[in-house]
């Protein structure tokens, strides 16, 4: 399956975000690389908001709020922990906000030609005036782009020689053992693609996570 293994990795995180929207709340999880010695816990979660913080937020309307941030470190247990929010960790963007049916995905993809190679992006609450009709307009288009190169070359570590890489994690796919609690394996995400129509945000899930 061309994976890779929590060895082959620095310090392997997934992230979740649970975002408060003007239609209910949805998830986004977000799987990272930190390529850097960790010496206080707490910059694992620190970390994860700025990821937020510097990606997600900078593509959402003004009204979304970061309800919940949970985090996985896979070297450790596939158990998620909380991490801190602020009544500040809202979305940077003006005007009003599409609605549930109308989300913008990124595709994050790996590469490979298989079914476990691309993983939605979900940024709910984009600008209403990015899209017509349930397509993206050249602006929406423009800018989500635009973002999506942004948020790579921010999370481009093995090409970039940067502090985080981008993947998606895939856990219980392999058997539980002492090393490796989750089952968990990982691919690198190679690159993101932008679709040019909008769709329906998945129904938020609670419960246990991951």
């Amino acid at each position: 399956m061309s994976m890779l293994e929590i060895g082959d990795l620095n310090e392997p995180v997934s992230y979740r975000y649970e975002m408060q929207t003007p239609w209910g709340l949805v998830a986004q999880d977000i799987s990272v690389d930190i390529r850097i010695l960790i010496q206080h816990p707490g910059s694992i979660p620190a970390i994860g908001r700025q990821i937020w913080l510097g990606g997600i937020a900078t593509a959402i309307s003004r009204d979304v709020s970061l309800s919940a941030l949970w985090y996985v470190r896979w070297r450790a247990a596939p158990l998620s922990f909380p991490g801190m929010t602020t009544l500040f960790d809202r979305g940077r963007q003006g005007g009003t906000p599409a609605g549930k049916a109308h989300t913008a995905i990124v595709m994050m993809h790996t590469g490979h030609a298989d079914n476990k190679a691309a993983r939605g992006l979900y940024l709910p609450s984009t600008p209403l005036s990015w899209q017509s009709g349930g397509m993206l307009t050249s602006r929406g288009w423009d800018a989500l782009l635009s973002w999506a190169q942004g948020f790579k070359m921010g999370l481009a570590g093995s090409e970039l020689g940067g502090d985080i890489q981008h993947l998606i994690a895939y856990p219980g796919i392999v058997p539980a053992t002492v090393d490796n609690l989750g089952g968990v394996l990982f691919r690198r995400v190679t690159h993101l693609k932008v679709l040019q129509y909008t769709d329906k945000a998945p129904d938020f899930q609670g419960g246990l996570w991951p």
